[in-house]
């Protein structure tokens, strides 16, 4: 592969922080032309559409995660105000409180009253 031209745009966050690079590697034109100020202008209105696209796929993925973070208060919520033994209640907080705090495990340690 060989490179003839090259035209780099920084893509940027909705705070002028750099969140990327946009690149075009060899302008393919008959007349064998390097990238002009066209080009260079269309890539600056892309760079900038995808900083916004970036910036939104960031917030959806948060307000995802909120959502399902709520859901999962929800859920420990109506598995508590149930009447379950104890053993039921320590893996209802378990499996919950797992899913609330997205940790890979959560444990209960209760204190022996009968030991103490």
């Amino acid at each position: 592969y060989r490179t003839k031209n090259l035209l780099c745009v920084p893509i940027l966050d909705f705070e002028g922080e750099s969140a990327g690079v946009l690149q075009a590697i060899n302008k393919q034109s008959s007349t064998g032309a390097a990238f002009n100020q066209i080009d260079e202008l269309l890539m600056a209105h892309l760079s900038q559409q995808a900083g916004i696209a970036l910036r939104n796929a960031e917030v959806y993925r948060e307000a995802i995660q909120q959502g399902d973070r709520a859901n999962a208060l929800v859920g420990a919520m109506s598995a508590l105000s149930h009447d379950l033994g104890a053993q039921s209640v320590i893996l209802a907080i378990t499996m919950h409180s797992t899913e609330l705090v997205q940790a890979d495990r959560c444990t209960v340690y209760l204190v022996d009253e009968p030991r103490e």
